[in-house]
Order: C-alpha cells, then structure tokens, then sequence
C-alpha cells in the first residue's frame, strides 16, 4: 500500500493555462454586461452584475439585454 501524505496533490497550484482561460471567461461574463449596462443606464442590472457575478452576466445576455435595430 502506498503511503498518503498530506498536501501532496496538484489541485492547490492549478494549471496555468486552465487559471488564465477561467480568468478571462469570467472577466467577459462580467466586465461586458456592466459596461453594457452602465451604458444603457440600467443601474439596477449593473449592481446585479457585480453582486451576482458571473451568473448575472449571462443573465443579462439572455434576458436583460435590449438588441438596438440597425434601420
């Protein structure tokens, strides 16, 4: 049987490239709705954004967000 010891996994220092892609996902998720927002003077959905992170943000693509017709 192999001893186990302890901290001697590799969940505590993440691949760097899986930490950088997560960073980047979730900083989209939540940087693009709240200017977005703050844009449309949507104060409510910006304090949701930043309170509810990353779960706002594609909240706010899937339902808060008005489309703007190019006519």
């Amino acid at each position: 049987m192999i001893p186990v010891t302890a901290l001697e996994t590799s969940y505590l220092s993440p691949d760097p490239v899986l930490l950088l892609t997560t960073l980047l996902v979730v900083g989209v998720l939540v940087v693009w709705p709240l200017v977005d927002a703050l844009r449309q003077g949507r104060y409510g959905w910006a304090v949701a954004i930043v309170l509810l992170s990353p779960f706002a943000g594609i909240l706010w693509f899937a339902v808060g967000r008005r489309v703007r017709s190019t006519v």
